[in-house]
């Protein structure tokens, strides 16, 4: 396999990018869900404030 990324290295003139540790992953998808369901929280609390009672 580091015959393949030299070979592709040498084609596209650039490193391929190492791949990310499983605990990084599933770290970054958490936090990327924790602040989309933050960005969806201001919208509803926004909707509600202003067409709610």
């Amino acid at each position: 396999m580091k015959e393949e990324r030299d070979l592709l290295q040498d084609v596209i003139g650039t490193a391929q990018p190492k791949e990310e540790s499983k605990t990084k992953k599933y770290i970054r998808i958490a936090l990327t869900l924790i602040f989309m369901a933050f960005f969806v929280l201001v919208f509803v609390m926004a909707f509600l404030r202003r067409y709610g009672s």
